[in-house]
């Protein structure tokens, strides 16, 4: 994987969780804590879902990386 590649994908990646937990920290920063905790269970919601499916998701990926052209 060359570096621009790396970078795009990893920022993207990051993405989500970074602005999930600004959103839980703002939350609980201005003592809302209901939200933060929605989001919190949320979060956790999605995981354990990914969890449980990680070897469809598994396989989704490798078959996405499989249609790469690059070496």
């Amino acid at each position: 994987m060359n570096l621009s590649t790396f970078l795009i994908v990893s920022t993207l990646g990051r993405m989500p969780g970074t602005y999930l937990l600004t959103m839980q920290g703002v939350s609980i920063r201005s003592q809302q804590y209901y939200t933060a905790i929605a989001i919190a269970s949320i979060s956790g919601v999605i995981v354990f879902i990914a969890y449980l499916y990680r070897a469809p998701l598994y396989e989704w990926i490798k078959g996405i990386r499989g249609k790469d052209t690059g070496p």
